[in-house]
């Protein structure tokens, strides 16, 4: 029932190291919350435990906890920032890196060194698409605090379309004799930071932020 030091069981646990070392190679390279070590031993961890599980006449039900565990480590990456949530592709990360490790366990090597390039290549390419994409499509979410003014909130409109914006969406409340904005604008990133730029120079502007 034991696991045999052999070059078979070696060679799977150094390609789970190798392949779960790349992933985190390029989460940790984008500076995420799990990187290389982290990413590297839940992939040979799972490689190690699907091996066990092959001995074992329960071994369904050890593949289905480590999954479930990896769920777990995956859940404590993500996190919700204001209107955003972040970590959503560092957790999707280190579930495929769980799959790589019981893929390598069960002796499917190759058609896990051949995903991971894949995957690699998407994660590395379609970095710079994404943020190609955000730098024309940035949406944000501004908290404008102003005068009791509804004159210059009409002027703020006015100079959202003159930095070719658009507002989506949002609402005005007054809070302490002041006018608060909440408003999601869209446009270009150097059009959001041209509009950014013109509220601080405006002295009636007491904050924004987004």
């Amino acid at each position: 029932m034991e696991i045999t030091l052999s070059y078979d069981v070696v060679t799977r646990l150094i390609l789970a190291i190798l392949v779960g070392g790349a992933v985190g190679l390029e989460r940790e390279l984008h500076r995420k919350s799990a990187g290389f070590r982290t990413i590297m031993l839940i992939c040979v961890g799972s490689c190690l435990f699907t091996m066990i599980s092959v001995k074992m006449t329960t071994g369904g039900q050890v593949a289905a906890n480590v999954i479930t565990g990896v769920g777990f480590i995956g859940a404590g990456v993500i996190l919700h920032e204001n209107t955003r949530i972040k970590g959503l592709t560092t957790a999707a990360s280190i579930w495929v890196s769980a799959a790589y490790g019981m893929g390598i366990g069960i002796g499917s090597s190759l058609v896990v060194v051949l995903l991971a390039l894949v995957v690699l290549v998407g994660l590395f390419g379609f970095a710079r698409f994404e943020t190609w994409l955000l730098s024309i499509r940035d949406l944000r979410e501004y908290t404008i605090t102003l005068s009791d003014d509804l004159d210059k909130v009409e002027h703020i409109k006015e100079q959202i379309t003159a930095c070719d914006l658009h507002k989506r969406a949002g609402s005005q409340v007054k809070r302490n004799g002041q006018l608060v904005l909440e408003w999601s604008v869209l446009g270009r990133s150097g059009q959001q930071d041209c509009f950014v730029q013109e509220m601080l120079k405006d002295p009636e502007i007491k904050g924004i932020e987004w």
